[in-house]
């Protein structure tokens, strides 16, 4: 199976020769993976447990990064620093998402990419809790319903941002892609550019025909490849 970073450079060709940020680095998973790769990786973390415990494991395999902690809304990172930005599983816990992105966009390279994953607000199964139908509720059900099957989790712990189902951002495709769009970016759904280029005839028009209510319904989140339009000459 192909590691996260793998996936990625199969889009982005270029990718082990780029500069890159892993925005909430978390354990350092994404940073390990890269470093392995000969990549050149800074991690964001505001978890100085987080960033102690992803030290201690790039030291274990022999590997060393820079972690910087601060948060993702107010980046203490100069501009155009990087050339790709990954961001996985991060914009649901933030305070202020779009603040975020507009940090984002002011640390990127012109011409330079972001891999975002978005959770789905009607997805079929919850990413976080694992549940399937919750995201079909009201949100102001969803307390009870994760109570039901005794799933909640410690919301006091802050440490990787919110935590509460009803606190968290999830979005439908329309709304995430009008506020990347907001933001500045061009936006491309992984996912129908693969189906595109991987699939042929018949099955290609059965699964473009088939994709749109799937995100919209099932899938448990949006993977997504934006740029940052080039300076115009």
């Amino acid at each position: 199976m192909k590691t996260h970073f793998e996936y990625l450079a199969e889009q982005l060709p270029d990718l082990r020769e780029a500069s890159i940020l892993d925005v909430g680095s978390g354990k350092g998973a994404f940073l390990l993976d890269a470093v392995r790769h000969n990549a050149k990786t800074t991690g964001l973390e505001m978890s100085e447990a987080y960033i102690k415990l992803t030290h201690e494991r790039l030291s274990a395999a022999g590997y060393t990064a820079q972690i910087v902690q601060g948060v993702a809304e107010k980046m203490p990172l100069p501009d155009q620093a990087f050339d790709f930005i990954n961001i996985c599983e991060v914009i649901e816990h933030v305070e202020n998402p779009e603040a975020m992105l507009r940090e984002v966009f002011r640390v990127l390279r012109p011409g330079g990419h972001v891999y975002l994953s978005a959770p789905n607000r009607f997805g079929m199964r919850d990413q976080h809790f694992h549940l399937y139908f919750v995201n079909w509720l009201p949100r102001v059900f969803a307390d009870y319903y994760i109570s039901f099957w005794r799933d909640h989790k410690d919301y006091a712990d802050t440490s990787a941002g919110r935590q509460r189902l009803a606190d968290m951002h999830y979005y439908t495709y329309r709304t995430i892609l009008r506020l990347l769009k907001n933001v500045g970016f061009t936006v491309e759904d992984i996912r129908i550019t693969r189906i595109r280029k991987e699939m042929r005839g018949t099955k290609r028009i059965v699964a473009t025909m088939a994709y749109p209510l799937a995100r919209s319904i099932y899938l448990d989140a949006f993977h997504l490849l934006l740029e940052k339009p080039q300076k115009e000459s």
